[in-house]
C-alpha cells in the first residue's frame, strides 16, 4: 500500500524529470532548441508576475489565462444562445429536423480550427473570429441534447397538451421547457 502511494507521486515526477533531460538533450543537438535554463529566464517574469501588465504585448500569463477565459466564456454563451432555440425547433417540428438535419450531420464533425480561417474571412478581425469560432463548435453539443430532450419527452405529455388545448406558448413553457430541462 505505501509502495503505491510512493509510486502514485513519484512515477509522474520521474517522467517529468526525464522529459526535461530529453528536451536539454534536443537541445544541444538542435541550434534553433532553447534549452529548459534559457526558456524559463526567458519567461519567468511572465511567470512569477502573472498579474502584471508592462504593456500591451507584454502581459503576464494570469492576465492572457484571463483574457482566454472571458474570450471562451463569451463565445459559448453566444452558442447557448443559438444552439438552444434551434435544439427545440428541431426538437418539436420534424419537417424542421429533416430539413435542417443533413446541413448539421455535415457541418458538426468540422474541426474547430478549421472554423478559425472561416471567422477571419468574414470578420477580418480575430477576436470577433475567435468567437465565431468557440460559438460554432459549442452551438452543435447544444443543438443536438436539446434537441434529443425534446424528443425524448413522453407523448402523454404531448396528448395532455392536446386534450387541455393548451397554446403553443403554455405548451412549451409548462410541458416541453421543463420535462426538456434534464
Amino acid at each position: 500500500m505505501k509502495l503505491n502511494r510512493v509510486g502514485h507521486f513519484c512515477l509522474p515526477l520521474v517522467g517529468i524529470v526525464l522529459a526535461g533531460v530529453g528536451w536539454w538533450y534536443a537541445s544541444t543537438l538542435v541550434p534553433d532548441l532553447p534549452s529548459p535554463l534559457k526558456t524559463w529566464e526567458e519567461s519567468k517574469l511572465y511567470v512569477l508576475e502573472p498579474w502584471a501588465k508592462r504593456g500591451e504585448m507584454d502581459q503576464g500569463i494570469g492576465l492572457l489565462a484571463y483574457y482566454s477565459l472571458i474570450r471562451v466564456a463569451y463565445g459559448f454563451s453566444l452558442g447557448i444562445l443559438i444552439g438552444t432555440p434551434l435544439g427545440f425547433l428541431l426538437g418539436v417540428s420534424k419537417t424542421m429536423h429533416r430539413m435542417l438535419d443533413p446541413l448539421i450531420q455535415v457541418l458538426r464533425p468540422i474541426s474547430p480550427l478549421a472554423w478559425l480561417p472561416l471567422g477571419l474571412v468574414l470578420f477580418q478581425k480575430s477576436e470577433p473570429a475567435a468567437l465565431f469560432a468557440i460559438a460554432v463548435c459549442s452551438m452543435w453539443p447544444t443543438v443536438l441534447n436539446t434537441m434529443a430532450g425534446v424528443r425524448a419527452i413522453p407523448q402523454d405529455y404531448w396528448n395532455i397538451a392536446k386534450v387541455l388545448r393548451l397554446s403553443r406558448l403554455t405548451t412549451f413553457t409548462k410541458i416541453v421547457l421543463p420535462a426538456a430541462l434534464p
